[in-house]
C-alpha cells in the first residue's frame, strides 16, 4: 500500500486489521516520517503518523512497517523558492560593481542575466543553492538611467545617476558691427542636459534658442548702434558671453552748405549735426574769413564766423567744417557811379561830345544812345573809371533834346535848330469900299512855324491862321462905310501884311 504527502508535510492514519489476540508494532524508516500514536497494539487498531515538511527540492519516500506489512509514503519535493537581495540598487554615474545575493534550497538551480547593454554579469551567471551575482555597471555619460537584471526569475532594478551637465559655449565673446544684425553662439553639452539663454542687455535680443537640451545654437538679434561703442552680455548655459558692438560712424551734417554775406561783412555761422562723441574741427582757408571761438567741438555745435568788410569786387572763400567744405560768397562793394557832365548843348550843325565815368575798379557799366541822331563812338562799356565819346548829327529842323544812358545815369544832349526866316508876297493889298477877299504866300523853312493875326476887326481870317513851313493866308475885308482906312495882319518873323480900303462913295 502507498501514501502520499505534500511538500509542506501533513498527517495520516494507517488502519491495522488483525485478530483480537494478535499484537503488532509499527515502525518508520525515515526520520521525517514519524508515528504520532499507535506505535504498537493488539487486535485491530490504527497507527497515526506525521509527515514533516520537505525542505529539499526532490521527492522522498519513507516506509511505515507493521509486523512486516509496509506502506510507502511518498512526499512531494519542496518547490525552489528564491530570495534575492537587494532587488533595488543605486550606483553613481562612474559605475562599479553591484552584488546581488541569492538564497534558495540546496539543489535549486538559478541563472542571472542583464536586460541592458550597460550592465553585465561579472560572476554568478548561474548557480545552485545559495550564491551571489556580481553585476558590473558601466560609467554613465548621459542622463540618469535605470536598468534591470533577472536573477532566479526575479527582477533586480539598478538605478544609475546621470553624468554631470558640463556645457561648453563658443564663442564666449562676440564683436558685432554698429549696424547690428544676427549673431549666434553654440552650446555643446551631452544629450538630455537642459540649458537656458537670457540677455541682460536691452539692445541684445534672443531671437531663438532661449532654452534647449543637448547641443544647440542661440540666435541673437543685435540692434543697430547710433552712438559710441558699447558692451553687453548674455548668459548661456550658465556662461557669460560678452558682446562688443562697434560705434556708429561719425556722420556729420553741415548746414548751410554755402553762405552769402553782404559786402559789409559781419557775423555768420554754420551748424554742425553729429551724434554725441563725434569730434570735429573748423578751419578757414581764406584770410578775410575768421573762425570765432568754437573752432572745434563734439556732437552738435555751431561754428561762428567773422567776415571782413569787402571794398572791392565780389569774392568767394572757403572754410572746412567737420571735413565738409562750406563756400562763402561775399558781395562786392556797392558800385557808386559818377558821370560828368550830365548834359551838353550842341550847335545846329552838330558836334562831338564826351562824358567821364567815375567808379571803383571792377564796377562795369555801359553807355547807350536813346536818340538816333546821337552816336556813341567809344566807351560803349567799361570797367572802373572811363570816358564815353559821342557825336551829334546836324539838326535839320526844330530844336531837339536826346539822351544817353551812361552807367544807368541820364546824360542830356540839347541841340539848337537853324534860325527861321520869313517872307510874304504880296505884302500889301488895296480893296474897294465894298470889301472882298485877299491872300498872301508865306515863305519859310520847312520846320518853321508861323501864325497870322489881324490887327483890326474888319479883317478876318478865312483860311489857316497858322502852319509850319511854306503856307498861304486868306482873309476877308468887310464893307467900308466911312473914310479911307488901313489895317494890318501880323505874321510870325516880324512880317506885316497891309490892307488899304477906299472910302465909301457918296450917295447918288
Amino acid at each position: 500500500m502507498n501514501g502520499t504527502a505534500p511538500a509542506t508535510g501533513g498527517s495520516g492514519t494507517l488502519a491495522v486489521t488483525t485478530t483480537r489476540d494478535c499484537t503488532w508494532t509499527a515502525t518508520s524508516d525515515a526520520a521525517w516520517l514519524t508515528i504520532s500514536s499507535g506505535a504498537n497494539g493488539q487486535g485491530s487498531g490504527s497507527v497515526a503518523y506525521a509527515v514533516a515538511a520537505n525542505g529539499q527540492p526532490s521527492q522522498r519516500r519513507g516506509t511505515l512497517a507493521v509486523n512486516g506489512q509496509q506502506m510507502v509514503v511518498t512526499q512531494d519535493a519542496a518547490p525552489c523558492r528564491f530570495n534575492v537581495t537587494p532587488t533595488n540598487s543605486t550606483v553613481s554615474m562612474q559605475g562599479g560593481t553591484v552584488t546581488v545575493n541569492v538564497e534558495t534550497l540546496t539543489g535549486c538551480a538559478w541563472t542571472a542575466q542583464s536586460t541592458v547593454s550597460w550592465m553585465s554579469i561579472a560572476s554568478g551567471a548561474a548557480g545552485t543553492g545559495n550564491g551571489a551575482v556580481a553585476v558590473q555597471v558601466a560609467a554613465n555619460g548621459g542622463d540618469a538611467r535605470s536598468g534591470a537584471i533577472t536573477v532566479a526569475g526575479i527582477t533586480v532594478t539598478i538605478d544609475q545617476g546621470q553624468a554631470p551637465c558640463s556645457a561648453s559655449v563658443t564663442p564666449t565673446s562676440l564683436n558685432v558691427p554698429f549696424g547690428g544684425g544676427a549673431a549666434s553662439t553654440t552650446v555643446a553639452v551631452r544629450p538630455g542636459c537642459a540649458w537656458t539663454a537670457a540677455s541682460s542687455t536691452p539692445w541684445i535680443a534672443i531671437a531663438s534658442g532661449s532654452s534647449g537640451r543637448g547641443n544647440g545654437t542661440v540666435a541673437l538679434q543685435i540692434a543697430a548702434n547710433d552712438g559710441d561703442a558699447r558692451t553687453g552680455s548674455i548668459t548661456v548655459a550658465g556662461s557669460m558671453v560678452a558682446i562688443t558692438q562697434a560705434a556708429a560712424p561719425c556722420s556729420f551734417g553741415v548746414a548751410p552748405p554755402s553762405l552769402n554775406v553782404p559786402s559789409s561783412g559781419g557775423a555768420a555761422s554754420a551748424t554742425v549735426t553729429a551724434r554725441p562723441g563725434c569730434a570735429w574741427t573748423a578751419a578757414s582757408s581764406t584770410p578775410w574769413i575768421a573762425i570765432a571761438p568754437g573752432s572745434s567741438g563734439s556732437g552738435n555745435g555751431t561754428v561762428a564766423l567773422q567776415i571782413a568788410a569787402n571794398d572791392g569786387d565780389a569774392r568767394s572763400g572757403l572754410i572746412t567744417v567737420a571735413g565738409t567744405t562750406v563756400a562763402v560768397a561775399q558781395a562786392g562793394a556797392p558800385c557808386t557811379f559818377g558821370v560828368s557832365p550830365l548834359s551838353q548843348n550842341v550847335p545846329v550843325e552838330g558836334a562831338s561830345g564826351s562824358a567821364t565815368v567815375a567808379v571803383r575798379a571792377g564796377c562795369t557799366w555801359t553807355a547807350v544812345s536813346n536818340a538816333p541822331w546821337i552816336t556813341i563812338t567809344s566807351g560803349a562799356s567799361g570797367n572802373g573809371g572811363g570816358a564815353v565819346a559821342f557825336i551829334v548829327a546836324s539838326n535839320p529842323g526844330l530844336p531837339r533834346t536826346g539822351t544817353l544812358t551812361i552807367a544807368n545815369m541820364t546824360f542830356t544832349v540839347s541841340q539848337a535848330t537853324v534860325p527861321c526866316t520869313y517872307g510874304i508876297a504880296p505884302a500889301m493889298q488895296s480893296i474897294g469900299a465894298a470889301g472882298g477877299t485877299g491872300e498872301s504866300m508865306i515863305a519859310t523853312g520847312p520846320t518853321c512855324p508861323w501864325s497870322a493875326v489881324p490887327n483890326v476887326p474888319w479883317i478876318t481870317m478865312i483860311g489857316a491862321a497858322s502852319g509850319v513851313g511854306n503856307g498861304r493866308i486868306e482873309f476877308a475885308i468887310g464893307v467900308n462905310t466911312g473914310a479911307d482906312r488901313t489895317g494890318t495882319i501880323s505874321i510870325t518873323g516880324g512880317q506885316t501884311f497891309t490892307v488899304t480900303q477906299g472910302a465909301a462913295l457918296p450917295p447918288q
